[in-house]
């Protein structure tokens, strides 16, 4: 299981993942003053109600590493792993898009939202599903070609 390279990536996309859910993801700024900072699961500061649910980018992470889990205990099924690794991929994307939501609500609120490191992870875990999914592709295009050698 942990000798492919696939594998490997799916473990570092976890990680990422992982380390994205315990950081602050941005911090919003009202009147030039910081107000709050963003994480996952909420937000820490006076006044941020508008930004209030913010628990749905930490549903989303939390769903994604799940499903990554189950990603990597099947390795049996390849067919399987490439299809929750395309799951995966969306579940980011859908991620990026709540938080460029997150930032729109803010804009309107007359806020300013200053993206810190841990936004940038989950684009990484995004390469590196892509990487294993090509991984998982070419073990499957192989195993077709040698049952056909057979």
């Amino acid at each position: 299981m942990i000798q492919r390279k696939q594998t490997v990536y799916l473990i570092l996309a976890l990680l990422c993942a992982v380390v994205c859910l315990c950081m602050p993801l941005a911090g919003a700024d009202v009147n030039g003053a910081s107000a709050a900072t963003i994480s996952n699961f909420g937000f820490d500061g006076d006044d941020a109600p508008h930004i209030a649910w913010t628990w749905s980018l930490g549903a989303v992470l939390v769903l994604s590493c799940v499903i990554n889990v189950c990603t990597i205990v099947k390795f049996n099924n390849r067919r399987l792993q490439s299809r929750l690794c395309v799951l995966n991929i969306m579940l980011m994307v859908v991620w990026y898009l709540i938080l460029a939501l997150h930032h729109f609500v803010l804009q309107g609120g007359g806020s300013a939202m200053h993206i810190r490191f841990a936004s940038v992870l989950p684009f990484i875990t995004i390469v590196l599903y892509v990487m294993a999914r090509n991984g998982i592709m070419a073990d499957e295009r192989l195993v077709r070609s040698a049952d056909r050698i057979r």
